[in-house]
């Protein structure tokens, strides 16, 4: 079990920034006349943005919380905090299926669910946060043990990150 102090979400967008100006050093960016309309070759393929997602519940009589974060590489970790404030335990849980991240990379590259706007809160909270470079999103809404009323594109969303956890377990 790994032990990780909280990480406030200011200084990990202030990380994803300054690695993203990291790569971008180096030559002035002069790209010689021969090269411009050169195309490349078929088998490059486009540049991958890593991504995380971070789903799960919190609230209740101690505010604490559990879930999964998926990764866009694939991996699939646990966490728990018992109060806010307090450390989050992480634990592997495995890799997640190809499909299954693909699925849910076209599930939050969805236009439809930028457009989605849902900020409820109940005893227990459930959400869904998703973390692209500088990009921030989260969906929340009341835990419940009935099926929760969602958009279609946050419903596939979370359906899909469901899935991408349940995919790593296998």
């Amino acid at each position: 079990m790994t032990q990780v102090t909280p990480f406030p979400k200011w200084a990990a967008a202030g990380l994803l920034v300054a690695f993203a100006a990291a790569g971008c050093g180096g030559d002035s960016g002069k790209v010689p006349a021969a090269d411009m309309n050169k195309q490349p070759p078929a088998t490059e393929s486009a540049p991958v943005i890593a991504w995380t997602v971070r789903l799960g519940s919190q609230g209740g009589f101690t505010g604490g919380g559990s879930g999964h974060f998926v990764h866009s590489g694939g991996k699939v970790q646990s966490w728990s905090q018992i109060v806010p404030g307090d450390s989050i335990t992480v634990d592997l849980v495995g890799e997640a299926a190809p499909e299954s991240l693909q699925a849910l990379e076209r599930a939050l590259t969805d236009p439809e669910l930028g457009a989605v706007n849902q900020q409820e809160f109940g005893n227990m909270t459930t959400f869904l946060e998703w973390t692209r470079t500088t990009e921030y999103h989260r969906w929340s809404w009341p835990e419940s043990y009935e099926k929760p009323q969602l958009a279609p594109p946050l419903q596939r969303a979370y359906r899909a990150a469901l899935g991408a956890v349940a995919s790593a377990r296998r």
